[in-house]
């Protein structure tokens, strides 16, 4: 997908006019007040959002990865369920180099940088890092929200490297629009994972149109 940086530049500059600095929940109403009023951005949301956040609630991670940062929106809202949490921590990878620029200046506006380390590139470019760099040997908390083709490939290549444990979670967006469905039939069908496909719908459409979002559990 071709990223619109202008857009990015009105989002922000919006955010840094209407939000309160260090306040991560000021910050998230206005991305969200813009994607609904002035202009739709492909952010996970309010609606999908309180699902991953229940989700991260309930299994209380200690360990948090995320496979596409955009402009940090779910870095700020999933890493503020843990920053009270001094052993958490939040690892975004944004392959694009200028977002991944954009989520640090967010992330440093909202006052969690230290919570959350971006890393540049994607998974096959970072996970030697994440296992020598930052000792991150499992996740327990895998958020996908990449580019749709490379959810299944992706996830197969953290499995290969034995990122995945009794107890993590996995959650993906966009399983229906514009949907993954190698990766849905795939973990539908795997025998160490629990999967639950929860209806909802599209970022920033009120219902007009749908998706889903897939939450998997390992089982063993």
């Amino acid at each position: 997908m071709e990223i619109d940086y202008n857009k990015v530049e009105r989002l922000i500059a919006y955010v840094f006019r209407t939000a309160t600095q260090g306040d991560a929940e000021s910050i998230l109403a206005a991305i969200d007040t813009f994607c609904y009023t002035q202009e739709w951005c492909m952010n996970v949301g309010d609606v999908k959002g309180q699902f991953v956040t229940e989700a991260i609630l309930c299994h209380k991670p200690k360990i948090l990865v995320e496979l596409g940062g955009y402009v940090g929106y779910s870095a700020i809202k999933f890493s503020t369920l843990i920053k009270d949490d001094p052993g958490a921590h939040y690892y975004t990878i944004e392959f694009d180099s200028i977002l991944a620029c954009v989520i640090e200046k967010m992330l440093r506006f909202a006052g969690l940088d230290h919570k959350v380390t971006v890393l540049k590139g994607n998974l096959q470019e970072n996970i030697t890092a994440l296992k020598e760099k930052y000792n991150v040997q499992t996740i327990d908390f895998l958020f996908i929200d990449h580019i749709k083709s490379s959810y299944l490939s992706d996830f197969q290549l953290a499995e290969s490297y034995g990122l995945f444990h009794k107890g993590t979670v996995i959650a993906a967006d966009n399983i229906i629009n514009p949907g993954a469905p190698d990766y849905l039939s795939h973990m539908q069908a795997h025998n160490k994972f629990e999967s639950n496909l929860i209806d909802t719908e599209y970022e920033y459409t009120k219902g007009q149109e749908k998706d889903a979002v897939l939450i998997s559990i390992c089982i063993e």
